[in-house]
């Protein structure tokens, strides 16, 4: 990231815009989901909600899905949200305590190795396919403009 922005500083670009902008963006939406957070979990939020295992777990969801997807992300963590209800829902989760922590780790390494960009990478779902397929002759016959 520090490598664009000198490129960008060097080509004359606002950079002050591209570094406050994503910065005040997250700012002003942090009240936004930490207050249906705080609501869901007690108003007697402590820091051992937001510690390491949970913050590993957020970051475990974004690259499962796919950091530049914003769909990949959300079934990102729909999957890993799932993933300990049905590890209680078989009984794993108490016979053997520390096995959700096993699995992010072996998912996460498995991730790294054969698809590092994540499971959507860049692509998003969207509208597009519920529109018609254009119908346009195939590009052969199509009349050349001189």
């Amino acid at each position: 990231m520090r490598h664009l922005i000198f490129r960008m500083a060097v080509l004359g670009g606002l950079v002050a815009g591209v570094v406050v902008i994503p910065a005040t963006m997250a700012s002003a939406h942090a009240p936004f989901t930490a207050g249906p957070y705080s609501f869901a979990v007690g108003f007697g939020t402590e820091p051992a909600y937001v510690g390491i295992p949970n913050s590993i777990e957020v970051i475990i969801m974004l690259v499962l899905g796919g950091i530049g997807s914003i769909t990949g992300a959300i079934i990102g963590a729909t999957a890993l949200t799932l993933l300990p209800e049905l590890l209680r829902m078989f009984g794993i989760d108490q016979a053997y305590p520390g096995m959700r922590m096993v699995i992010y780790a072996l998912i996460l390494i498995l991730l790294m190795i054969f698809r590092p960009q994540g499971l959507f990478g860049r692509r998003e779902f969207g509208w597009g396919w519920l529109r018609r397929p254009s119908i346009r002759p195939p590009r052969s016959s199509r009349p050349r403009s001189r």
